[in-house]
């Protein structure tokens, strides 16, 4: 018996496939393990599997110094009965309209039990019978026997109360324990009661311990009203149909397997060449073998098998994913900048010079970049740095190089400033506490500078040294002046001397004889004789020189040679007095006082 366009299949593959497609669509991202989604089923309940066999999910296979591999995979598809796990209600008009085809509908409701249970996924079926009111089963059954029997109690008479049919189905479907319940209706007219039926359908389709889909079929009347627009939910829809002769039951199990393909890395999809090929009627399976290129790393191999059922018409793909990992076991080969020996930084024991950079190359990482185990600053002495490189794998290499620093830097020493100081009393050298250079070194510490100096110093200017050496041998010297300066006055003497006529000095010399003298620490430079009166100055003389003095107010100061024991005859306008400059430029007076009066000058010198 044909029923076209059979409503039950049809629902199934309108609302399960697109289900299960998206559950596919899940699955596709990056694959670590071996995919579990190898089996749906189809809308009919026909299981639909791909499997691939070998290489198992997480196998390795080396790459080559091209960092390149391949291999090949196997693997099955096939459809066929798929485990039962669907619940079908069977809701049949048996109003007074439907007398002329009552008949034909039990027929087809008996071999559609006979089909779902046989070739079909059915877990169990129930009978919903309606007209003024509604009888069910009184509960879900395996047995075709009870169902046929329940089926075959149609009788043609009453009204369409499609609301109490609908109840009655969701009293059967509340107690599915099934995926999936299908509940189709058929009938051929309008319902009593528009409002009833949609709120019946609404908490039919709303329950959640199984997927309520309903479908409809519009017997002679054309999917219009209830049966086409009110009662079909979740996915479900109205079929119309001339004759329940138009159904084709063997339509209801039918199935297809179609293409098998796969994908490497997300890539798009390529047909397998499968044995046998082509579309195949199911129960059916399909073998295929592969070559497939291998990167580095995880290479995520998924294979697809699209299947379809005869009612739908709609396709349903399965996908299992596998991990294929590329290996990596060569290590990379590295080579190492040239040795280094150079000196410390300036001010400091120890150098930051730059290592420089290994190199690395690797059959399958690039880019890579060694890294040294130390960069600095190095301290002085011989320091061995390590440069390691993993590549992408963790395959390791490392070479080495030496850092040698020496000292190269000299010692700073600091001389203390020049000094001056002066003679020490009554004699001609200064005795002095010999300032202490500084000295400061990158990397000796307490070195003690030598030096040349000695007590007492000359007069003058003595060049003092100082000198230090590292422990590196490097050395610095650095002089000072120790300058000694006269600052000590001489002394001066003017004593009266014996008048050449034998006269012997009075008081305040009245003769005027004089011998001049004086002393120095160091040394005097000149004794002279000063006329206070003009400023007028006579000699140098030797010390010792003997002189007779007249003081001659306005008259022109002259110097003569003497005679005798007077070595000179100086005139001036004032007293005199004897200057005497030591070589320092230090200088001392003595007055020398003849007639007239002495001057007031005088006395204060």
């Amino acid at each position: 018996m044909k029923i076209t366009t059979l409503a039950t299949s049809l629902l199934l593959a309108s609302v399960l496939a697109p289900n299960q497609a998206s559950r596919v669509d899940e699955v596709l991202p990056h694959f670590r393990a071996r995919s579990l989604l190898t089996a749906v089923e189809l809308g009919n309940g026909a299981q639909l599997s791909v499997n691939i066999n070998s290489p198992a999910t997480g196998s390795s296979v080396v790459v080559d110094d091209a960092c390149a591999a391949s291999t090949s995979f196997d693997g099955s598809a096939s459809v066929g009965k798929g485990t039962p796990d669907v619940t079908y209600i069977f809701v049949i008009d048996q109003s007074g309209s439907t007398s002329n085809i009552i008949a034909g509908i039990r027929t087809f409701f008996n071999e559609l039990t006979d089909v779902v249970f046989s070739e079909g996924s059915a877990l169990n079926a129930g009978v919903v019978r309606f007209s003024g009111s509604a009888v069910r089963l009184p509960a879900l059954t395996s047995s075709i026997t009870d169902i046929k029997a329940e089926i075959n109690k149609a009788v043609a008479g009453g009204s369409t109360n499609c609301g109490d049919a609908l109840l009655k189905a969701r009293e059967l479907a509340a107690t599915s324990t099934a995926a999936t319940t299908i509940v189709l209706f058929a009938g051929d007219g309008f319902c009593d009661s528009s409002n009833d039926a949609i709120a019946q359908a609404n908490a039919l389709a709303a329950l959640t311990n199984t997927n309520v889909i309903i479908e409809t079929i519009a017997i002679n009347i054309g999917c219009a009203g209830d049966l086409g627009t009110n009662i079909p939910r979740n996915g479900g829809s109205c079929k119309a149909v001339t004759s329940v002769n138009d159904f084709d039951i063997t339509t209801v199990i039918g199935t297809t397997l179609k293409n098998v393909a796969y994908n490497l890395n997300a890539g798009a999809f390529a047909s397998l060449a499968t044995s046998p090929s082509g579309d195949i009627a199911g129960p059916a399976t399909k073998t295929f073998l592969q070559a497939i290129p291998i990167n580095l790393g995880p290479n995520d191999l998924c294979v697809k098998a699209t299947g379809s059922d005869e009612v739908g018409q709609q396709d349903v793909d399965v996908l299992e994913c596998i991990s294929i990992v590329g290996v990596d076991a060569s290590a990379p080969t590295i080579t190492c900048p040239a040795n280094i020996v150079t000196a410390t930084d300036a001010g400091v024991c120890e150098s930051s010079v730059a290592t420089g950079s290994a190199t690395a190359v690797d059959n399958c990482s690039s880019g890579l970049s060694p890294q040294a185990s130390a960069s600095g600053p190095f301290p002085l002495g011989i320091s061995t740095v390590t440069f390691s490189v993993v590549d992408a794998s963790g395959n390791g290499a490392s070479c080495d190089i030496s850092v040698e620093i020496f000292d190269g830097e000299a010692p700073i020493l600091s001389c203390p400033a020049d000094m001056t100081v002066s003679t020490d009393a009554g004699i001609c050298t200064a005795t002095i506490e010999i300032p202490v250079a500084t000295v400061t070194d990158n990397c000796d510490q307490g070195l003690t500078p030598s030096t040349t100096a000695v007590n007492p110093f000359a007069l003058g200017s003595t060049t003092v040294e100082y000198t230090v050496a590292d422990i590196a041998g490097n050395t610095d010297a650095c002089t000072f002046a120790v300058v000694v300066e006269d600052n000590e006055v001489p002394t001066a003497t003017c004593s009266p001397a014996n008048n050449p006529g034998g006269n012997v000095p009075k008081a305040n010399n009245q003769d005027g004889f004089f011998v001049l003298g004086g002393e120095d620490n160091c040394s005097v430079a000149s004794y002279q004789v000063v006329d206070s009166g003009s400023g007028h100055t006579f000699g140098p003389f030797p010390s010792g020189t003997v002189f007779k003095y007249t003081e001659a107010p306005g008259a022109t100061p002259s110097e003569k040679i003497g005679t005798g024991d007077v070595d000179y005859f100086l005139k001036g306008q004032g007293d005199a007095y004897v200057l005497v400059t030591d070589g320092s430029g230090n200088t001392a007076t003595a007055p020398c006082l003849v007639p007239p009066k002495p001057s007031r000058l005088l006395r204060g010198i």
